[in-house]
C-alpha cells in the first residue's frame, strides 16, 4: 500500500479528522489541549491504490485553487465595502464644509469616566433592586451579564449615550447600544446638544485621523492606565448647524447600511464556499469522487 503525501494532507485537512481532533481536546483543561499521539496514529484512513489517490488529489487541487480565488475575490470585495464607508467618514470630518465652526471637543463636550465597585457585589441575578454593570466587553456579547445593586451604581448611561472604551485592544473603541451603569474601562461622552448631537458626535469619534491621534498620545503616555479626558478635550472639531449635522448623519447611516448589507453577502459567500471545501473534502473520503 502506498499513501501519497498529498493525500495525507488532504485527509488531516477534512471534517471527519477535525472533528476527531476537537472530541480529543474538547474536554482537556489548563494547558492540555493537544491530542494524544497514539491517537492519532491509530486513526484509519481510506487508503485506494495510488493511481485513484493521484486522480481524486487533482481533482481536489484543481476545486480548492478555485475556491481561493473566488475567496480571495470575495474577500477583496468586503475589505473594499468597509473602506469606502471608512473613507467618506474621514472625508466628511477632514474636508468639512462651508460654514462649519471650529471648535474643540472640550468646547462642546464633557467626558465622564465611569466607576468601578468591589467585585464582591457582583451578581447573575437580576433583581429589582439590581442595575447591569456595562463593560467594554458586553458590547460584543451578552455572554458575560453581571448585575449590581443600584445603590453601588455612580455612572449610568442610556443606549444613545456615546460609550468610549478607555483600554484596549483594540483603543478607543466607540460604542452605544446598552443601558445600566458603566465601569470605569469606559468613558461617556456628553454633547452640548444646542451644539453638537449625539449621533454626530458618535460618527466623529469614529473616523481614522482622530483614533490617530489617540495612538499616537497614548504610545507617548506609557506610563498613563487608560485613555483620558484630557487627551479628548483638546482635539479640534467643526461643526455645521443642528440640521446640516443631521443631514450629515443621515448620508453616513444609509452608506453604513449598504456597506453592511454587502458585508453580510460576502460574509455568506466566504462561508458557503469554507462549506464547499468541506464537502468536497467528505465526497473525496467517502469514494464520491
Amino acid at each position: 500500500m502506498v499513501l501519497s503525501p498529498s493525500w495525507l494532507i488532504h485527509y488531516v485537512s477534512g471534517p471527519k479528522f477535525r472533528e476527531w481532533i476537537a472530541s480529543e481536546v474538547s474536554g482537556a483543561t489548563g494547558s492540555h489541549t493537544r491530542a494524544k499521539t497514539d491517537g492519532i496514529l491509530q486513526q484509519e484512513i481510506p487508503v485506494p491504490p495510488l493511481p485513484e489517490q493521484q486522480r481524486i488529489i487533482r481533482i481536489l487541487d484543481e476545486a480548492f485553487e478555485g475556491i481561493a480565488t473566488v475567496k480571495a475575490n470575495a474577500d477583496k470585495n468586503l475589505q473594499n465595502a468597509r473602506a469606502l464607508f471608512e473613507s467618506h467618514i474621514q472625508s466628511v470630518f477632514t474636508q468639512r464644509g462651508n460654514g462649519w465652526v471650529e471648535t474643540t471637543l472640550g468646547a462642546v463636550c464633557e467626558f465622564i469616566g465611569g466607576s468601578q465597585p468591589p467585585k464582591s457585589v457582583f451578581s447573575k441575578s437580576n433583581k429589582a433592586d439590581n442595575i447591569r454593570l456595562i463593560q467594554i466587553r458586553d458590547y460584543k456579547s451578552d455572554n458575560h451579564v453581571v448585575y449590581i445593586p443600584r445603590v453601588q451604581a455612580r455612572r449610568f448611561c442610556s443606549a444613545d449615550d456615546v460609550m468610549i472604551g478607555r483600554y484596549g485592544p483594540p483603543l478607543f473603541q466607540i460604542l452605544r447600544g446598552l443601558e445600566g451603569a458603566y465601569n470605569v474601562a469606559l468613558m461617556k461622552a456628553v454633547p452640548d446638544e444646542s451644539k453638537l448631537s449625539h449621533d454626530f458626535l458618535f460618527y466623529f469619534l469614529k473616523h481614522s485621523t482622530i483614533l490617530q491621534y489617540v495612538i499616537f498620545h497614548s504610545e507617548r503616555a506609557a506610563g498613563q492606565i487608560g485613555l483620558t479626558k484630557q487627551t479628548l478635550e483638546p482635539y479640534p472639531i467643526a461643526l455645521p448647524s443642528l440640521a446640516d449635522q443631521q443631514e450629515v448623519v443621515e448620508t453616513i447611516i444609509e452608506l453604513e447600511a449598504e456597506t453592511q448589507r454587502l458585508a453580510s453577502l460576502y460574509e455568506r459567500k466566504l462561508a458557503a464556499l469554507e462549506a464547499l471545501k468541506k464537502s468536497l473534502l467528505h465526497s473525496a473520503f467517502s469514494g464520491e469522487l
